[in-house]
């Protein structure tokens, strides 16, 4: 193994060299070069120089600026990972569950999955990954319903002001009507489903103030304080899918990941349970049963999970793959892959 870092220390590459005495049988390729780079663009630059021999996309959204698709497999695999904007239970707004129902009712996922990812992965019901366990065909989430949204602002005492953005007094000693507007924070590379979720939304008559951030600032000024209205970030589950990182009350204080504040004593009991229990079956029903708390109580927008973009030149072969996991799952068979060399006669 050789490491070759930065002036920073940062690991830019490692070389690797076959094991030929691996239990299966041995690797075909001698050498592999794993390089590292700070962004999924200079990544794709990488390969357009033809630095690189493969390329993993998180999402789809740089596929169409790799050039020489036409001479490389192109590997779309489903992946264990929710992107959603979550809602911060805590603000003055948010915090009423019709409000977040209305919010939910306002969205249209199939239009984000098809602008922002062309297809490349499906709409997310639930808290938990599409097929993932917990999964089933009783967990239906949130339709697109518009008119259905604006129904329950309006039976709540919202009317729409001059600018066509619901209003109410919400407190009876109010002077001024307050407007349905939240903040949501969403990192750069995903601002494109943030600017379609405040269209969906002004379309009903809710206001949204985008706030788009760089990752660090997103850890340090939003992740760690939770100041915000709603954040629009991805959460990534292992085979143990474990919810309770993500929706347990004992983890909405930093260093936890709890982005929506919420708690519920029965959601927390679930998830305590399907921790413990190693039936698949029973646990597959505990984590079924969260969803339908969560899904109730309306805490995020479940939005879409991604599918996972590997990109291979075909002079690699016998390359085999049908899902991702966790990134590092695409060389699990990675002795059996070959690299075609042309014979040259002298």
């Amino acid at each position: 193994v050789k490491l070759q870092k930065d002036s920073l220390g940062r690991i830019i590459s490692i070389n690797l060299t076959a094991n030929t005495d691996y239990f299966s049988s041995a690797p075909f390729i001698k050498n592999l070069v794993l390089k590292f780079y700070l962004s999924e663009e200079e990544a794709v630059s990488a390969f357009n120089r033809k630095e690189a021999d493969g390329v993993l996309l998180q999402t789809a959204q740089n596929k169409n600026q790799l050039r020489g698709l036409s001479n490389s497999s192109v590997f779309s695999l489903p992946s264990l990972r929710v992107y959603g904007m979550f809602l911060n239970t805590d603000d003055q707004l948010l915090g009423a569950k019709y409000i977040r129902e209305a919010v939910n009712y306002s969205i249209n996922r199939e239009e984000i999955l098809n602008k922002l990812l062309n297809g490349d992965g499906k709409v997310a019901l639930g808290p938990i990954p599409p097929g993932a366990l917990g999964t089933s065909p009783s967990i239906t989430g949130y339709n697109f319903d518009q008119e259905k949204a604006k129904e329950i602002l309006e039976k709540n005492g919202w009317s729409k002001n001059e600018n066509g953005i619901y209003t109410k007094k919400l407190k009876k000693t109010d002077k001024e009507a307050t407007l349905l507007k939240f903040s949501l924070v969403t990192p750069k590379s995903i601002q494109l489903a943030a600017i379609l979720i405040r269209d969906h939304l002004k379309t009903v008559g809710v206001e949204v103030e985008l706030k788009i951030v760089t990752l660090n600032d997103l850890q340090q000024n939003y992740l760690k304080t939770k100041d915000y209205g709603a954040i629009l970030i991805g959460e990534s589950y292992t085979n143990f899918v474990d919810p309770y990182v993500f929706w347990h009350g004992a983890t909405i204080k930093d260093p936890g990941l709890n982005l929506s504040l919420y708690s519920n004593k029965s959601v927390n009991k679930l998830l305590e349970d399907a921790r413990q229990i190693t039936d698949l079956a029973s646990r597959a029903k505990k984590l079924e049963e969260f969803q339908k708390l969560i899904l109730s109580d309306a805490p995020a927008v479940f939005l879409y999970s991604p599918n996972y973009i590997y990109v291979v030149r075909d002079t690699v072969k016998n390359i085999a793959l049908d899902k991702l996991i966790i990134p590092s799952n695409r060389f699990s068979n990675i002795n059996n892959w070959d690299i075609e060399t042309e014979r040259i006669w002298k």
